[in-house]
């Protein structure tokens, strides 16, 4: 599994991916929520959801299409 590439996508620092505090997990966690959105639309869609790690893992870090639309409907809700 290539957790590299979602590491690199949440933007997390080196002391971030090696740290082992409360703060480097809470660090990482927020970055990940921020940075991934969540999203059901498959199931509407329907496609399967997948169980996979890779496949979600390559599905975060290249569906941009995806996280451009959630960022972009999150962004209007907001407002």
């Amino acid at each position: 599994m290539n957790f590299e590439a979602l590491e690199s996508h949440i933007g997390l620092t080196a002391s971030e991916k090696e740290g082992n505090t409360l703060e480097d997990l809470t660090s990482y966690i927020r970055k990940f929520l921020y940075t991934i959105p969540f999203e059901a639309i498959d199931i509407y869609n329907g496609r399967t959801i997948s169980t996979d790690v890779q496949t979600n893992i390559d599905k975060f870090t290249k569906n941009i299409e995806a996280v451009y639309v959630m960022k972009t409907m999150l962004s209007q809700t907001l407002i």
